[in-house]
């Protein structure tokens, strides 16, 4: 489980849930946050709502059901 600031609305969130494998490629920004670099449902499974240029702002936990901020670039990379 993702939440992704929506990057042509800064004040807007939304939250996915997807299995892997992912059909999303990230990147680290200026800020040290993963952006997403691109969405392709040819790669695995994505939303029609991301978008390349979302920030991820939280992540789920690897095990438990726990919801992270996502600080930091190597806290997202799947």
């Amino acid at each position: 489980e993702m939440c992704i600031r929506d990057r042509a609305k800064q004040d807007q969130f939304y939250e996915v849930s997807l299995s892997k494998p992912l059909g999303l490629k990230f990147a680290r920004g200026n800020d040290g946050g993963a952006y997403v670099s691109r969405s392709d449902p040819k790669l695995g499974n994505t939303d029609p709502q991301i978008e390349a240029g979302d920030k991820v702002v939280k992540v789920s936990a690897s095990f438990g059901g726990d919801i992270w901020d996502a600080i930091n670039f190597g806290q997202v990379r799947a």
